[in-house]
């Protein structure tokens, strides 16, 4: 392929991202997504989805990345650049906010409310739990039981 002048950018772009795959199966080189933004952007939205849908299982975030294309790292600093936030506290957070939801409107137990949301082990998500609200999965249950009950 050959471009003419003036170039548009749509047509730059669709150029650069040919070169950029033939020149990956030729040298096995590692697609940059940080030559464009709405990649870098894209790849992110496709992160959260796939934590969104699967959160309450195992998810190595090293994974993640290989599925996207790149290292865990690249990964990380692209959560930190779009989010504020690494890929393991965004998914803590996720588990965290649905184990809150889980502790005030059902009567499931401790340890099936941690299963549920991905923590398998209950000393892992009490800890967890803990450090991300400032109290224990019991104590949170049991606070806004009592703020229903005022209701």
């Amino acid at each position: 392929d050959y471009l003419l002048k003036p170039v548009a950018a749509d047509d730059l772009e669709s150029a650069v991202d040919r070169l950029r795959l033939e020149l990956s199966r030729l040298y096995e080189l590692p697609v940059d997504h940080s030559v464009s933004r709405n990649g870098a952007e894209k790849s992110v939205e496709k992160a959260v989805d796939y934590m969104r849908l699967h959160y309450m299982e195992d998810i190595d975030i090293g994974m993640l990345a290989g599925q996207l294309g790149f290292q865990g790292a690249y990964l990380t600093r692209l959560f930190n650049r779009h989010l504020g936030e690494s890929p393991l506290k965004y998914l803590t957070g996720l588990r965290i906010r649905e184990a809150k939801r889980l502790l005030e409107e059902s009567t499931l137990s401790i340890s099936a409310v941690g299963e549920a949301v991905g923590y398998p082990d209950q000393f892992h998500f009490s800890k967890t739990f803990r450090r991300v609200t400032g109290m224990n999965p019991s104590a949170y249950r049991k606070a806004h039981m009592q703020d229903k009950d005022q209701l």
